[in-house]
């Protein structure tokens, strides 16, 4: 199933693909509180991204939740890199073997789901730039099928028809 991509990050690319862009559903375009259970990192980030999300339309109220739900793994993830970079990346089990820290599938986690987040706003390059444009460079194989299907063409509107007369959409056998 392919994801859609929002009408607003269609707007903000450009619009490169040319359709036509479908309406959206009439939302307050007001934009949503921070949801007060997030902790002090989630929120600092909360206001930190909000703004810029909501002045580029990518942000309303009913959008709050998804924005949580970025604040919170971007905390989260945070914490998990902090404890890493303190404690490092392995731990001792009480038998004595050194194994990958908890943290580490912690911080991953995170990150997957962080990132999740990111590309429905539109905040990792990617994903605002949509779709690269063509460059306008000879191809060389495309050319090749063109001579192929203007000689064919033209071996077609030649070939002698089986009375020896010449008519058009006759094929000829190489």
């Amino acid at each position: 199933m392919t994801k859609r991509k929002p009408t607003a990050l269609k707007k903000l690319a450009g619009n490169p693909g040319g359709r036509k862009l479908p309406p959206e559903p009439e939302l307050p375009k007001d934009m949503p509180e921070c949801p007060k259970h997030l902790c002090p990192e989630a929120k600092r980030e909360w206001a930190r991204v909000s703004g810029e999300l909501h002045d580029a339309g990518l942000l309303l109220r009913v959008d709050r939740s998804a924005l949580a739900g970025y604040c919170t793994f971007y905390a989260r993830c945070a914490q998990a890199e902090r404890h890493l970079a303190k404690h490092g990346l392995t731990v001792m089990t009480p038998n004595g073997f050194e194994v990958v820290s908890p943290w580490v599938g912690i911080a991953n986690r995170a990150w997957v789901n962080m990132r999740a987040f990111m590309l429905e706003f539109g905040m990792t390059p990617s994903s605002r730039s949509g779709v690269s444009p063509v460059k306008n460079e000879p191809d060389e194989f495309m050319d090749y099928l063109r001579r192929i299907a203007d000689r064919k063409m033209a071996q077609k509107t030649k070939a002698p028809s089986r009375n020896g007369q010449e008519h058009p959409g006759a094929e000829g056998h190489e």
